[in-house]
């Protein structure tokens, strides 16, 4: 099976920081990773019934169905990682 190209793995160290200057940018790209586009999950009960909050810096999703709040970490080996996306996102 091909594996999809992805441009990521490509790049220097420059074109990475250039590419995600700020962990917002980092953030951003692991989201359209995990989701790749299609609407947000609930990693707890995979309801699509999810709110986005708007000051949740934390755990910025709540799902309507089971009432729990999560972020892209959850469920994930960043979960508990205490370092920030844009210095795990080179790691991976």
């Amino acid at each position: 099976m091909l594996q999809k190209y992805d441009p990521v793995r490509e790049m220097s160290a420059y074109e990475f920081f250039e590419r995600f200057p700020t962990g917002e940018a980092s953030k951003s790209y692991i989201e359209q990773l995990r989701w790749r586009g299609l609407p947000v999950v609930c990693p707890h009960c995979e309801s699509e019934a999810v709110s986005a909050i708007i000051n949740g810096k934390q755990q910025p999703y709540r799902c309507r169905s089971c009432r729990k709040h999560f972020s892209v970490r959850t469920g994930t080996v960043l979960a508990q990682a205490n370092i920030g996306f844009q210095k795990f996102l080179p790691a991976v």
